[in-house]
């Protein structure tokens, strides 16, 4: 997947490099963003046939809605070409569900990180708008991570028992892979709209015996961007 990506994001990058426009509205921009992330856990084995990797299949992984929110600055460099980075707090996680005779059991995983993105942008400016192409890697650590634990009986009492308790985790780096697609619209004078989808694959491990497990999220980055000059 990242050899796709590399290959995707360098033939756009050709693409664009006979765009010589620059962008009208800012050479450097800060604001802030907010993005609801669809959030989900991806295994991989060493071993299929490992004991703990196929009981794990059998438990039903639900993905989560989590958030990332925080703060946005970019500047423009020669030509199309851009770099984003920031400070961000973002809560990834996962919910598996187990069902027994008398009760539903659902527990929910989630993970709090500070993170850090890094990404190289290509613009295509168009008047008001700023269509642009980026890719890159966010650094972070983990912040807290929770496992809440609830508890549905069939007699129709639901979550008649929850509780949290802190979930320790082998790794509490956190590094992905993040490619989006966007625009920046202005509004009035030096204030944008920023809308972009983006995906994120992590590339840090939660390893279990032969067990890898990586948190993963797409989601739609919102938010607004006063233009420095």
């Amino acid at each position: 997947m990242k050899k796709y990506l590399f290959i995707f994001f360098i033939a756009n990058l050709f693409i664009c490099s006979n765009v010589t426009a620059q962008h009208k509205g800012y050479k450097s921009a800060i604001g802030f963003t907010f993005s609801p992330d669809y959030a989900y856990r991806s295994l991989l084995s060493t071993d299929s046939a490992n004991k703990l990797f196929k009981e794990i299949q059998t438990t039903p992984q639900n993905a989560i809605m989590g958030f990332t929110s925080g703060l946005s600055y970019r500047f423009n460099l020669l030509g199309t070409i851009g770099i984003e980075t920031g400070i961000s707090y973002t809560r990834k996680g996962w919910s598996t569900d187990s069902v027994n005779s008398h009760s539903v059991i659902k527990n929910l995983f989630n993970y709090n990180y500070a993170v850090v993105p890094i990404k190289i942008r290509v613009n295509l400016p168009s008047g008001r708008r700023l269509f642009y192409i980026n890719a890159g890697v966010i650094g972070g650590v983990l912040l807290d991570a929770a496992k809440t634990v609830s508890t549905a009986y069939f007699t129709g009492t639901l979550n008649s028992n929850q509780t949290t308790i802190e979930y320790k985790v082998s790794n509490e780096i956190y590094y992905s892979m993040v490619f989006g697609i966007g625009l920046d619209y202005r509004l009035i004078s030096n204030l944008y709209f920023k809308i972009e989808p983006n995906f994120q694959r992590t590339m840090s491990e939660y390893s279990k015996e032969t067990v890898k497990a990586f948190l993963n999220s797409g989601g739609i980055n919102l938010g607004l961007l006063w233009g420095l000059k």
